[in-house]
């Protein structure tokens, strides 16, 4: 860590200045990349970042989260090819029941219609 502000600042605040989220500075914390203190705050202990870097060192964040993305596009991209071949199966499926309501629909060869035999035709 290079020049350092010193504070102390609360985890929101100390977010806010480094350009991350509150997670990553509680991540930060438990690793022992800021260093920090419990003290007692209005709504009882509260963690409280006593120094903090002039240029965080977001690399390794950043090589974290560009991995997880990946990941994710990856599992979302076999879950669609998933999905896309069940929808295949459903439309195959789909199109043999039409070709069987065809046939039931269809009258047979010289016969009259079910409805047709109590009247005139």
């Amino acid at each position: 860590m290079d020049k350092e502000w010193t504070g102390p600042w609360t985890i929101r605040q100390a977010a806010a200045r480094l350009g991350v989220s509150e997670k990553t500075i509680r991540r930060y914390i438990n690793t022992g990349k800021l260093e920090a203190r419990q003290e007692d705050g209005q709504h009882g202990r509260q963690w409280v970042v006593t120094a903090l870097p002039e240029q965080p060192d977001i690399t390794e964040h950043t090589e974290l989260s560009t991995k997880l993305f990946a990941d994710i596009l990856r599992e979302k991209d076999n879950r669609i090819e998933e999905l896309n071949q069940q929808l295949g199966a459903y439309k195959l499926r789909v199109g043999q029941l039409e070709n069987e309501v065809k046939l039931l629909e269809a009258p047979k060869g010289g016969q009259r219609p079910w409805w047709r035999i109590w009247g005139r035709g």
